[in-house]
């Protein structure tokens, strides 16, 4: 800055005295401000110093832990963010709200917050453990053919004993033996099924195709077992062995003869009287009550039983048929009848039977004896058994 006493002594012409003025403002200018700058940044320091340690100690902080990484965290209905939250939350003291939005599950929590002080806070929004992710899915299974080595547990010994080694090949060899039999079978069998296939098709009209070989393979009727058919006699018929739908029918066996064609027969022996009910082979003298029969190897369709109507005796298992009944014996001699049970038995006592004449009577033991009134020489023969003077009582 110029002195004014500088200023004071300067002499020279005009032009020079007023730039030495116009130098001397500018100086004074400057200064000024200078002056005035310095004046303002010394309330904004202070202020800025009062603002940074004031407030710290009016507020609360919050720390906000949530259990499900991701979820929406809110203060107040305010979102802060979602979790985790890096840095702690200045806030106002008093009662706050706090919140924490997972995908299924909300936690909603109030908290009072003091001034100058920490408070710590945990939302569980994290689904529970029973509702996680489904179980892994079993692992896959090693096909039979490809086993796998599975590793031997450390022996103290660096040498493997025998019997181990001699095991694990042994195992190994079964496996692939009962592999390599399992693949051999299963080709034959495709092969047979080919094979059959080829033979229903040589009617087929000039080089055929898989298509027409298929179609006339496995056709119920057509007198060639295909497909799942059990038997193909040829017909579509019931009661020969092989039904409608080319399945064998009970109480019957069919053999392909010859190969592709069924021929059927019946498993019951009709020499023996046996037939068929409900899949099984019955006999009529088998000496047990089975199949249709009404009683013991009787009834349904065996011959007639004991008691019933009969019009000969070819007709009755017994053999017997007497007075319209199938009967025990036959039942022929005086005084003697069949009754419902078929069983042959006396004409009760004071019946006739027609045999014994117009002057006697059955006495209830299968014999005639006279009739009251008639002549007589003993008691017996009269059926009082009363013979006096002469004549039956």
């Amino acid at each position: 800055m110029v002195p004014m006493g500088g200023l004071m002594r300067y002499h020279g012409n005009g032009a020079h005295r007023f730039l030495a003025v116009g130098v001397i403002l500018a100086a004074f200018a400057c200064g000024a401000d200078a002056r005035a700058e310095e004046s303002d940044s010394k309330p904004a320091q202070s202020v800025r110093q009062r603002a940074g340690t004031k407030p710290s100690s009016r507020l609360g902080v919050l720390r906000v832990k949530v259990d499900l990484p991701g979820a929406k965290v809110l203060l107040d209905g305010k979102l802060l963010g979602t979790a985790p939250l890096e840095a702690p939350v200045r806030v106002s003291p008093g009662r706050h709200v706090i919140q924490a939005l997972g995908a299924e599950i909300e936690d909603t929590r109030q908290i009072d917050v003091a001034a100058g002080k920490a408070s710590d806070i945990e939302l569980k929004v994290a689904p529970k453990q029973d509702e996680e992710a489904p179980r892994p899915p079993p692992p896959p299974l090693v096909p039979l053919s490809e086993p796998q080595a599975q590793p031997l547990p450390a022996l103290e010994s660096a040498e493997v004993p025998h019997g181990i080694v001699e095991a694990g090949v042994a195992a190994t060899l079964l496996v692939s033996l009962f592999a390599l039999g399992t693949g051999a079978a299963a080709a034959a069998k495709e092969a047979a099924s080919e094979a059959r296939r080829d033979e229903a098709c040589r009617s087929c009209p000039g080089a055929y195709n898989d298509m027409q070989r298929d179609a006339a393979w496995g056709v119920c009727g057509d007198g060639v077992r295909g497909g799942d058919e059990a038997c193909d006699d040829g017909n579509s018929l019931l009661g020969d062995g092989c039904d409608t739908a080319c399945a064998i029918e009970p109480c019957f066996v069919c053999m392909e003869i010859p190969p592709g064609q069924s021929q059927c027969g019946s498993t019951c022996d009709a020499a023996l009287g046996e037939q068929c009910w409900e899949g099984a082979c019955v006999s009529c003298a088998d000496g047990v009550q089975n199949g249709s029969e009404t009683g013991v190897d009787c009834g349904g369709g065996c011959a007639s039983c004991l008691g019933d109507a009969c019009a000969d005796a070819a007709s009755c298992a017994s053999g017997h048929c007497a007075d319209g009944v199938c009967c025990t014996e036959a039942c022929t001699d005086d005084c003697m009848s069949c009754n419902a049970a078929g069983v042959c038995t006396g004409v009760p006592s004071g019946e006739e039977d027609g045999l014994c004449g117009g002057t006697s009577s059955c006495d209830g033991e299968g014999a005639c004896k006279k009739n009251g009134g008639e002549p007589c020489v003993f008691s017996k023969e009269c059926l009082s058994l009363l013979c006096i003077k002469g004549s039956c009582i």
